[in-house]
């Protein structure tokens, strides 16, 4: 993942950069799956829909979309400004995961909702986690696995049918 620069800025600013993106002429091509609705709540009150929202802008060499802050006069990852403007939470020294798994286009996902600032040691133990594999099994082959000890999380977003999002 590239170093993010500080996007620090105020509530009005990161307002503005998540505007951009959702003004993007690419947006709505890229994000079918929203309806009207949920395409007006964004761009009138910035309200995300419990569904991913995709980049629509082009993917980096890491896989992650960027767009320019005119605050900033840089570039900044993008689930990171959105993360920013829907939480206002300070960034320094965490990075913001995707927690909705849906295949090749997890790391477009942009919507606030299906992201949380956490450290590289969190992230990292939760790639290939048993948890995630042992409710593939349970929700799609009603197998029933299960790893000693384990707490299975029953809040969504943990897994999601990403077939309806390909």
């Amino acid at each position: 993942m590239p170093q993010p620069i500080d996007i620090a800025g105020s509530q009005s600013q990161l307002r503005q950069a998540v505007k951009q993106i959702i003004s993007n002429a690419n947006f709505r091509e890229v994000n079918r799956h929203l309806t009207d609705a949920e395409f007006q709540a964004l761009d009138t009150d910035q309200i995300w829909p419990q569904k991913p929202v995709f980049s629509p802008y082009a993917k980096t060499h890491d896989g992650y979309s960027q767009i320019r802050l005119s605050y900033t006069k840089g570039k900044a990852i993008i689930h990171r400004v959105t993360h920013k403007h829907h939480y206002f939470q300070n960034l320094q020294g965490l990075e913001v995961s995707h927690t909705l798994y849906i295949g090749a286009r997890t790391s477009t996902n942009i919507n606030p909702l299906y992201l949380v600032a956490e450290s590289n040691e969190v992230n990292q133990s939760r790639k290939f986690c048993a948890l995630y594999f042992e409710r593939i099994l349970v929700q799609r082959y009603q197998f029933e696995y299960s790893v000693p000890g384990a707490v299975v999380p029953t809040e969504p977003p943990y897994i999601a049918d990403f077939d309806q999002w390909m």
